[in-house]
């Protein structure tokens, strides 16, 4: 099927990322975003000159509360913000009357991170405001995504026995079902066909970046929608 818009959305309570046609954006709080002298930090300063970066103010609905229930509903509505936003940023950048996909990140459900029913509640909320506009919706599983992401950038080994069985594996020989963050990163560097102002912004600070314990936002979130949307219109997806 031809659809001729593709979105990719990588769903994060702290940092969303998002590929709309090949153009990156992201979505976080705006007190991640900005310092409190209202300068944007180190990392979104340096992504903001190739992805437009979305700071969302939630301040009038976050009041602290000992009560669970009144917790519980603060976040709904919190969530419910937040997806506002992203489904608005589609809509202003999309003609939803045109045949659109939108590729959701899936999460895992091995996850031990306790924030974990939280990302749910955000992901069921986006993806029914996604149907609602009357776009296809794909879930892509994390592992999907990951394996996805090797056959994107390299070449398969053929570790069958009697028969062929293909597997990919990165230049660390990491298998591509057990990349993260940082194997991620490399798989769009190391990639010898992608060539755009996105791998040139991560090849550029790419010494710093691979010295750091971990991958920095909003650059982990990003390459997740950029991969979303590089795999599946190369079809390792």
């Amino acid at each position: 099927m031809q659809f001729t818009n593709v979105i990719t959305i990588d769903p994060s309570i702290s940092c969303t990322g998002m590929c709309i046609n090949g153009k990156l954006s992201c979505f976080s709080n705006k007190n991640k975003i900005l310092t409190k002298k209202d300068i944007p930090t180190k990392w979104f300063s340096i992504v903001s000159s190739v992805a437009s970066i979305h700071p969302l103010d939630v301040s009038t609905i976050i009041k602290k509360t000992t009560n669970f229930s009144e917790s519980e509903t603060i976040k709904l509505l919190k969530f419910d913000t937040i997806t506002n936003e992203i489904i608005k940023h589609i809509i202003d950048n999309v003609n939803v009357n045109n045949k659109t996909l939108c590729i959701v990140e899936g999460f895992s459900y091995n996850s031990k991170n306790g924030a974990i029913i939280d990302l749910v509640t955000l992901s069921t909320l986006l993806r029914k405001k996604i149907i609602d506009l009357n776009i296809d919706l794909m879930i892509v599983s994390p592992s999907e995504l990951k394996i996805g992401a090797a056959k994107l950038t390299y070449t398969p080994i053929d570790v069958g026995k009697r028969k062929p069985n293909l597997k990919w594996y990165n230049n660390e020989n990491v298998a591509g079902g057990k990349f993260k963050k940082l194997e991620m990163y490399k798989s769009i560097i190391e990639n010898q066909f992608l060539d755009d102002d996105w791998v040139k912004l991560l090849k550029r600070h790419k010494d710093e970046i691979l010295s750091m314990n971990k991958i920095p936002t909003p650059i982990n979130d990003i390459n997740d929608a950029y991969l979303l949307y590089q795999s599946y219109m190369n079809n390792t997806i």
